[in-house]
């Protein structure tokens, strides 16, 4: 699995039923492949984070990653 990619662009939308934060964003590869989609985060990891928009950032691409982990294994 090539996880040599960026976010490039995100969008928050804040739900309060349930506390949660929807994340548009879109992801760049290094083979010049992009893609879009939506993460949720809880309302708690979205307050964890420290690190302003880079801390965002490396949130949705720990969740893409392990997505794409998920998927493979499950095949």
């Amino acid at each position: 699995m090539n996880n040599n990619f960026k976010i490039t662009n995100m969008v928050f939308d804040y739900n309060t039923n349930p506390m949660m934060v929807n994340t548009n964003f879109t992801a760049e590869f290094e083979n010049g492949d992009s893609v879009a989609g939506k993460i949720s985060l809880t309302i708690e990891e979205f307050n964890s984070n420290t690190e302003g928009l880079t801390g965002y950032s490396k949130m949705i691409k720990d969740k893409l990653v392990a997505d794409f982990e998920g998927l493979i294994a499950s095949k």
